[in-house]
């Protein structure tokens, strides 16, 4: 993608398992029988490889749950060095730096134990048919990471009538650098 614009470079077929192991479908659906089940984390992770030996550039890998719950692929973009944002369940447990030290709890649980409400920041994501959707934003350092990660939260802001968040959208485990988030507390760099 670039401001001039973007393009499909590459695909993939996710085939469920027992369509793999069902003789009768591969015939009828063509699926030659050197083509073996892989997970999508898998296939996205062979995609990436056949980018990278394209010489393709890649500033960004970014996904959702299915992917981001797949320790293997987030391990293996961070030995690969490339910057991610995956999408991580609200069970998927992680381990987080706070100024008490290291914690490790559920993505769902990070609020209640480790923020505090002066941690969020309001953001618009988008322009929706009805208004801006905004989105309450917190940050935190992600452990272990080579690569100094980080680890957004998304969370639904308070409502009147409804003063805590719905709870978290979903957490982001990443490989980026932001330097200029020292941890004093400005979040300006969110929105860099």
């Amino acid at each position: 993608m670039t401001a001039q614009g973007h393009t499909l470079i590459d695909c993939a077929w996710y085939l469920p398992e027992d369509w793999i192991n069902d003789a009768a479908r591969r015939c009828a659906a063509h699926i030659p029988q050197t083509v073996g089940f892989q997970t999508k984390p898998e296939l996205a992770r062979h995609m990436v490889q056949r980018v990278q030996s394209a010489g393709l550039p890649i500033r960004w890998v970014v996904a959702d749950t299915v992917y981001g719950h797949s320790t293997d692929l987030r391990l293996w973009l961070e030995a690969q060095g490339l910057p991610f944002a995956l999408a991580v369940p609200a069970t998927e447990v992680v381990c987080v730096q706070t100024s008490q030290g290291y914690r490790i709890c559920d993505v769902a649980s990070i609020e209640q134990q480790v923020l505090n409400p002066q941690d969020w920041q309001r953001l618009t994501m988008s322009q929706g048919t009805k208004g801006e959707r905004l989105f309450d934003w917190a940050i935190l350092r992600s452990v272990p990471s080579r690569h100094r990660g980080w680890m957004p939260l998304a969370g639904d802001p308070p409502l009147p009538g409804r003063p805590e968040r719905k709870g978290l959208l979903s957490g982001l485990r990443s490989a980026w650098d932001l330097p200029a988030h020292d941890g004093s507390g400005d979040r300006s760099t969110l929105v860099d």
